[in-house]
């Protein structure tokens, strides 16, 4: 878990002793503020050299934020920890970046130990808490990090089957606001083909079809994106991606099937006869040899070619 940190001025070799702030919590020792020089501050990596899920600004909300920071500096501070002799971001990401561009040399930030499990968790569990608008993938890609974090906490593998899937869930969904359906459902999407998963940010597909089509196989996917993309379909809904997956499990769904099950194609639906007959007036041995002449035929076309045949021959008479 993370602990305390007393800030060491000689980690800084740039030689800039850090500026002691206001604590934002003045009863929590380990919550007081501190500068670190931008020059010591790294992004976020994990173990494996993965960044955090989460994107950066665009250029718009950036050039917002980096007149904000002009304007009035970083109000609130980042999270950083201790990492090879310089600072990783845990939050923050955004903040610094556009303290660089406002041509800052400091930050305010709290420092913590972290281990990279308990990293991991934070980065995601911190974005999750002050970010308002988060892509599907994105949300998707947080919660396999923090996933993944739990699993190796537990000492387990990641390659987890459902029920795994549905446990991490209920771990995850008791840290964060999200209730553990919702958790399992970002976490399959992340089975998807990623230019798939692309599309669910572009909100051709919603997240309930997209959980469905996580089961298809990936050359599947991948046909289907390719399908989805040249036909310039806008939008696959979740009727449709389960029939995908109930032909898939008949073994069926070839590019034919696709096709017509996303609408690109109209199959021709089969021509019926309906034919009413008025039996009041017809003796029981007439109608018992109609009923019998009905059962004898093998299909309705034959059925209704003789009974054409013998419209016409009561036509001539």
């Amino acid at each position: 878990m993370a602990k305390g940190l007393k800030f060491d001025p000689s980690a800084l070799n740039a030689g800039i002793a850090p500026k002691k702030m206001k604590p934002i919590l003045p009863t929590s020792e380990e919550r007081e503020a501190v500068e670190i020089p931008l020059n010591l501050i790294d992004p976020y990596t994990d173990s494996e050299g993965k960044g955090q899920p989460f994107q950066m600004y665009g250029e718009e909300e950036m050039a917002q934020m980096v007149q904000s920071v002009r304007e009035m500096g970083i109000l609130t501070p980042v999270l950083l920890r201790p990492k090879d002799g310089r600072y990783q971001t845990i939050a923050g990401h955004n903040r610094i970046e556009a303290a660089r561009q406002a041509g800052l040399q400091a930050v305010p930030a709290v420092i913590r130990e972290y281990d990279d499990n308990d990293a991991a968790i934070a980065v995601v569990d911190t974005n999750l808490r002050q970010r308002q608008h988060l892509l599907p993938s994105e949300r998707a890609k947080a919660y396999k990090v923090m996933a993944d974090a739990l699993g190796h906490k537990q000492g387990r593998r990641n390659d987890l089957s459902n029920s795994q899937k549905q446990d991490r869930a209920q771990l995850i969904a008791e840290q964060s606001k999200e209730s553990k359906r919702n958790i399992y459902r970002y976490l399959i999407l992340n089975e998807l083909h990623p230019p798939l998963l692309q599309k669910v940010d572009a909100k051709i597909l919603s997240v309930e079809a997209a959980g469905a089509l996580a089961v298809l196989p990936e050359p599947q996917q991948r046909h289907l994106e390719q399908l989805i993309t040249a036909e310039q379909i806008k939008k696959v809904t979740p009727a449709q991606a389960e029939e995908l997956v109930e032909h898939s499990k008949h073994g069926d769904l070839d590019e034919h099937q696709m096709r017509v099950t996303l609408g690109c194609i109209k199959e021709p639906k089969p021509k019926t006869l309906t034919i009413k007959i008025n039996v009041d007036d017809m003796d029981e041995a007439a109608y018992k040899q109609m009923k019998k002449a009905v059962k004898d035929f093998q299909t309705e076309e034959d059925f209704a070619k003789k009974l054409l045949e013998w419209l016409r021959e009561e036509l001539v008479k």
